[in-house]
């Protein structure tokens, strides 16, 4: 009688087990296929731009200085329908050709007519004003194939 008891309860567990499992994995394949044909819709609106061919630069938020190099945290572009994303950390080499501003939205500009405006103050600043933390655009110049690039130019962003 204990047997006849114990194939119960392992069907009835077996049962729940599978259930919780199927209903699992068909909900995941599901959510990513909806999320799919909704990237697909609001791309073929114009509400989600298409990812773009070529990457020439990168913003992000100083994690170290270290010699001539800065790595950067960097947020992959806002995407409704990714879920969540990783950030990436991509490795900034300064050389003696490398331009480095620090830009400042200055509150006090007031365009003038036939001239152009720019509301920024900007100012040269050296590789040893930046520190972790600090928010920064890095301009390579050409397309940026992996994680470790050359910088032409360095924005900190005030």
């Amino acid at each position: 009688m204990n047997t006849t008891k114990e194939i119960i309860i392992g069907v009835i567990v077996g049962l729940i087990l599978g259930g919780v499992a199927g209903y699992t994995m068909g909900y995941e394949n599901g959510a990513g296929n909806a999320r799919q044909e909704v990237r697909a819709n609001l791309q073929q609106s114009g509400v989600i731009p298409p990812a773009p061919t070529r990457i020439t630069s990168v913003s992000g938020k100083i994690i170290a200085v270290s010699g001539n190099s800065l790595t950067l945290d960097v947020q992959p572009p806002y995407d409704p329908t990714a879920g969540k994303v990783a950030s990436t950390a991509y490795t900034v080499e300064v050389s003696g050709a490398t331009v480095l501003i620090s830009r400042e939205l200055n509150l006090q500009a007031v365009p003038k007519a036939g001239e152009q405006f720019n509301p920024f103050l900007e100012k040269n600043i050296k590789l040893a004003d930046l520190k972790a933390g600090m928010n920064v655009s890095a301009e390579a110049g050409a397309d940026i194939t992996s994680t470790s690039f050359s910088a032409k130019r360095i924005v900190l962003i005030k």
